[in-house]
């Protein structure tokens, strides 16, 4: 005889090769729980070069747009073109070396004048905020008139505190010949 399901041999009743077998559990009733270990699949493995590489590039970027705007900001605040370094100048007589500078903030100075053959006078004068009356010319003209002198061979530094606004510094030869001196403005 043979099985109705696989057309094998019948050994009685019942086929050995379409019979479950005692080694397979019954099968379950009620809930099931599913796995969840090993659902995803495997995890690709993480490229920490690259990943390294990504970092660096961001900490970089973000280095260079620090320093931008740190950069920005201090041309904005009237740094950008304020400084006159040790530079030696030739003074006609009666004549000045001096910048007229703008502050948004607070900022600190030094201005230090070494005269080489004669001597100058040296002045730093808040000339306003644009909010309020600016000084005159005769008031320039009467602070050079206070201002310090500093005589041959000596170096003189005035430095202090620059607030919001507009301010003038200014080395002037108040003789009657030619005068080299060293100027440091910062």
């Amino acid at each position: 005889m043979t099985c109705p399901s696989c057309g094998g041999p019948l050994a009685g009743e019942r086929c050995d090769a379409c019979a479950p077998s005692a080694a397979d559990p019954p099968p379950r009733r009620g809930r099931h729980r599913l796995p969840l270990s090993g659902l995803s699949g495997t995890k690709p493995p993480t490229n920490w070069k690259l990943l390294a590489i990504s970092l660096g590039i961001a900490a970089l970027a973000t280095g260079l747009i620090v320093w931008f705007a740190s950069t920005v900001a201090e041309q904005m605040a009237g740094g950008g073109d304020r400084t006159f370094d040790g530079d030696e100048v030739v003074l006609p007589p009666g004549k000045e070396v001096g910048q007229v500078v703008t502050h948004l903030f607070s900022t600190s100075y030094t201005l230090t004048a070494a005269p080489i053959d004669g001597r100058v006078v040296m002045l730093v004068l808040r000339l306003g905020d644009g909010d309020g009356p600016q000084r005159s010319p005769e008031a320039i003209q009467a602070a050079l008139k206070e201002a310090p002198l500093v005589e041959a061979g000596q170096s003189k530094t005035l430095g202090g505190q620059m607030d919001r606004g507009r301010h003038l510094w200014l080395v002037t030869n108040p003789t009657d010949k030619k005068v080299r001196v060293r100027v440091t403005f910062r």
